[in-house]
């Protein structure tokens, strides 16, 4: 009878001390689950609020740069003053453009009264956008007139001054010195009778 009671009475502190673990902080039941909680908990504060996640830094290591009278090569006719004209203009260097650098018209100079225009009607690409690469040598140029005489010339050389767009700037510094070599571009105007002064 004994033995009975002092089995039951064993059992029985075994149910209780076991009931009594998760109460117990030194108990190895209670380290486990207070890491999940730990763990979970950090999941949820890093993951969950969205906001704590640094987005990347954007990248803007592009250069620019101005070049003036660029290698282009070409002849461009106006028919008439306030007549937009288009024609195609061509590299003219036996030096490439480095890799990654475009060049694009940004402007004409010697040539009274005339200006770039923005109509690429030409067909091809336009040098005020598309450009000048290394792998893009030709472009279409519009020139418009405003009537201004040449006196009694009908043709001029112009010099063509742009802009280019580079991987870095050192790269962009290095392009406007090498590349200011003067155009070989021929504009023509209608006859002096035609133009108005």
């Amino acid at each position: 009878m004994r033995t009975r009671i002092a089995a039951a009475a064993c059992a029985a502190l075994l149910v209780v001390g076991g009931c009594g673990t998760d109460d117990d902080p030194g108990s190895p039941g209670a380290e486990a689950t207070g890491g999940t909680e730990a763990t979970e908990g950090g999941a949820s504060g890093e993951v969950g609020t969205g906001g704590e996640i640094d987005a990347p830094e954007p990248v803007d290591e592009q250069g620019s740069a101005s070049v003036a009278g660029l290698p282009i090569g070409g002849q461009i006719t106006i028919e008439a003053a306030g007549e937009p004209a288009c024609g195609g203009l061509s590299w003219n260097s036996s030096e490439l453009l480095p890799d990654g650098v475009t060049v694009v018209v940004t402007g004409i100079t010697g040539a009274p009264g005339v200006t770039v225009a923005s109509d690429p009607s030409c067909g091809q690409p336009p040098c005020t956008d598309v450009g000048f690469t290394a792998e893009q040598l030709e472009c279409a140029l519009t020139l418009a007139w405003d009537g201004t005489a040449w006196g009694d010339a009908t043709f001029v050389d112009a010099d063509l001054d742009g802009q280019a767009v580079c991987a870095s700037q050192e790269v962009c510094d290095a392009v406007a010195d090498t590349f200011s070599l003067g155009s070989t571009m021929t504009v023509e105007l209608p006859q002096p009778a035609d133009a108005s002064s």
